[in-house]
């Protein structure tokens, strides 16, 4: 799928999908937002989904995300997951689960 249901709704604001990405549980939420619910918990461990509570190891940007990167503001979002994909062992590319037996590298608040 090439972005969220279009009926659906951010399930953190409750709004319309902005900078919309996909977590490895299927869940669709608007980039800011889950990037908030991660910087609320420990920005050393993946944040959990909202809805399902499974860990959240990958976030895919929906295409439309990513015909936008141009946009200043989509791209410090986009770049947000970015860093949270390289840390927590996932990639934008697919949504294939990394290896649990791996480790992320640590980094501090302010290296993200």
């Amino acid at each position: 799928m090439d972005g969220p249901p279009g009926n659906d709704c951010c399930a953190i604001c409750h709004g319309h999908f902005n900078i919309a990405c996909q977590a490895n549980c299927s869940h669709w939420f608007c980039g800011d937002c889950i990037m908030l619910v991660w910087h609320h918990g420990s920005v050393l461990q993946p944040c959990k989904c909202p809805l399902c509570r499974r860990q959240i190891t990958l976030l895919v940007p929906g295409e439309a995300s990513l015909r936008e990167r141009n946009d200043p503001n989509v791209a410090e979002v986009l770049g947000k997951i970015e860093r949270y994909n390289h840390l927590f062992g996932g990639n934008t590319s697919s949504l294939v689960q990394p290896d649990p037996h791996q480790k992320a590298t640590a980094k501090t608040r302010t290296e993200l």
